[in-house]
Parts: structure tokens; sequence; C-alpha cells
């Protein structure tokens, strides 16, 4: 079936260093996620900062209040240049979201390139049609938004 992709680019008020340190703390997660999606972090606490083979674990509510477990991975780690998340377990076919970090004269330039695939097939494609690219866009725009608001 169909590979999904959506890409938003940012430009963050702050130097790559503070904008690296708040996106490899995976704790910081649940701040620029929608509340309406209840995440709730499994991954027993404290959560030691982001690495390569990084395994976290957490629960998410998308819809009619049903939990959805979700497990990834860290990959792709080269510091302060960019990082992925890649579901091993979870709602999607396949989701891997990949964080690229540059620094620019305004401060940082963060990019989100986002491939994922739905299962069941058609029903899946369906679905994506009907809700879950509205939901994964929006998702995506609350995290826009919620850190070009942050004092940093």
């Amino acid at each position: 079936m169909a590979i999904h992709t959506l890409q938003k680019i940012q430009i963050i008020p702050a130097p790559i260093q503070t904008v690296w340190d708040f996106f490899a703390t995976p704790i910081n997660l649940a701040a620029i996620t929608p509340k309406n999606l209840r995440f709730k972090i499994l991954t027993p606490q404290p959560i030691a900062s982001m690495h390569e083979g990084q395994i976290l674990e957490y629960n998410v509510y998308p819809f009619l209040g049903i939990p959805l477990y979700w497990k990834t991975i860290i990959r792709d780690v080269d510091f302060q240049k960019r990082f992925a998340d890649e579901q091993v377990k979870g709602p999607y076919k396949k989701w891997y979201h990949e964080h690229l970090f540059r620094s620019v004269d305004q401060g940082t330039e963060m990019t989100d390139n986002l491939s994922y695939e739905l299962p069941l097939g058609v029903v899946g494609e369906i679905a994506h049609g009907l809700l879950v690219k509205n939901q994964v866009r929006e998702i995506f725009d609350f995290r826009y938004d919620v850190i070009a608001k942050f004092k940093w």
C-alpha cells in the first residue's frame, strides 16, 4: 500500500545545543503532543538522554478513548544533526520519523521528515483519507505551534 509522507520545517530562535538537548530528552515529547491524545510514557523513569538503540514505550488514545500501545527505537543518531524514531510495535505498519537540525542565523532550523504506512490494505487507505491523514497533520501542526511559543 501507499507510503505517506509529511515534512515540517521550523526555525527555532535558540542555539542548536539548546534545541538538541530539548529533543534528546524523551520526557519532553509529552509537552509537544496534543492533550487529547492523552500521551503517557510507559518507559520507567528517569529516562536517559536519547541514544542510538534506545527503546521508548508509551500509550496514546487517538480514537474513542481506546489506548494504543506504541514502542519505538531511536535510530541514526548524529549528534546535533539528526536522529530518527522508528516504530517497533504500534498502530502503523511502518513509521519512520527523522529529525534534522541545522544552525542558521536565526537559531536552529529543525526539519521533521515523516514516512508512514497504515495496516489493513485498502481499509487502512480509506481510514487514512477519512481520518489519519488529518490527525497526523494536526499533531505536527500542534507541535509546530507549541515550539514556536516556547521561551527558549
